[in-house]
C-alpha cells in the first residue's frame, strides 16, 4: 500500500520545567520506538516517511527534567485514511455593492470623525438609517468597516 501522509509533523506542548523531550512513535499495539530527542523548547517532530493507509499509529512524548529524571507522557493515537482528497472550496462571498454617493454623503454627515470606529460608528449610523433616504444596514456595516457578525446586536 502507498503512503497516506507525506511530510506531516507531530506538535506538542512541552512538559513543565522540562529541559528536553524524547518522542516515541510506532504502529498502535506494535510498540513505540524513539524517533527524536529534543532539547530546550523544541516541540515539532516530523513523522517518519512511509505510513500505511488505514493504519492506527501511536506516539508519546516524555519530558526530561534538569535533575535527569523523566516524566512519561500520555500515549496519543491517530489512524491514517485512504487516498488524500480535498473538499471543494466554498464559493467566495459576493463582493459588497458600492455605497451610493448620496448614502456616503449622508453617512459622512452623520458620523464625521467616527468613520472606521467600528461599533461606535455603526451604532450612530444605525440610528441615522431611518432618516437616510438611500442607505441600508449593509451600507452601514461596510461604511464602518465592521464585520457583519459584529453588527448583530451592536445597538
Amino acid at each position: 500500500e502507498g503512503a497516506a501522509i507525506v511530510d506531516a509533523d507531530l506538535l506538542f506542548l512541552g512538559a513543565l520545567r522540562a529541559v528536553g523531550h524524547d518522542v516515541f512513535f510506532g504502529e498502535a499495539g506494535g510498540g513505540l520506538k524513539k524517533i527524536a530527542s529534543l532539547t530546550g523548547d523544541e516541540n515539532v517532530v516530523q513523522i517518519p516517511a512511509g505510513l500505511k493507509k488505514h493504519t492506527a499509529y501511536a506516539w508519546r512524548v516524555d519530558g526530561k527534567l534538569n535533575d535527569g529524571s523523566v516524566v512519561a507522557g500520555a500515549v496519543w493515537s491517530f489512524t491514517t485514511g485512504g487516498a488524500a482528497s480535498c473538499p471543494a472550496a466554498p464559493p467566495a462571498p459576493p463582493a459588497p455593492k458600492p455605497i451610493s454617493a448620496k448614502c456616503l454623503q449622508e453617512l459622512d454627515d452623520c458620523c464625521q470623525d467616527r468613520k472606521g470606529a467600528t461599533k461606535q460608528c455603526y451604532n450612530m449610523v444605525s440610528r441615522h438609517l431611518s432618516k437616510a433616504t438611500d442607505c441600508t444596514d449593509a451600507d452601514a456595516v461596510q461604511y464602518c468597516r465592521l464585520p457583519p457578525t459584529e453588527a448583530d446586536g451592536a445597538y
